[in-house]
């Protein structure tokens, strides 16, 4: 059965999301994304927050507000998403996220031996 968030509950992990995401630093999501990464990764802030630092990743600058420009900033998203990566492995470790971890082998995910899941399916059964 999939987490299901109150609208409070929903509204404190979308500020947590932020915070982790440094959002208020270096805007990039708008907040119905914010709320799309926590639904799409099962209601799970951690995971929300890793999503989202892979994303950040992506882009090739930031622009500051005091009109500094920061480029090929890659390395630290992929750093804060490494350390995130560390916390939710820790988590898995600890059963923090047994729910989750039921659900993702529910739909086909297999445990990984560092601890992760993975899926592995042909393409046409995706």
């Amino acid at each position: 059965m999939p987490r299901v968030l109150s609208e409070d509950e929903k509204i404190k992990a979308i500020k947590a999301i932020k915070f982790d995401l440094e959002e208020r630093k270096f805007p990039f999501f708008e907040e119905d994304e914010i709320a799309f990464l926590l639904e799409k990764n099962l209601n799970v802030v951690d995971l929300a927050v890793y999503d989202g630092l892979v994303k950040k990743a992506r882009i090739d600058s930031i622009k500051l507000p005091s009109g500094l420009e920061k480029p090929n900033n890659r390395e630290y998203w992929l750093n804060l998403a490494n350390i995130q990566k560390e916390k939710i492995l820790a988590g898995i470790k600890a059963g923090i996220y047994a729910d989750v971890a039921n659900e993702l082998l529910a739909l086909g995910f297999t445990e990984s031996k560092k601890g992760g899941f993975r899926v592995m399916k042909r393409a046409d059964e995706i």
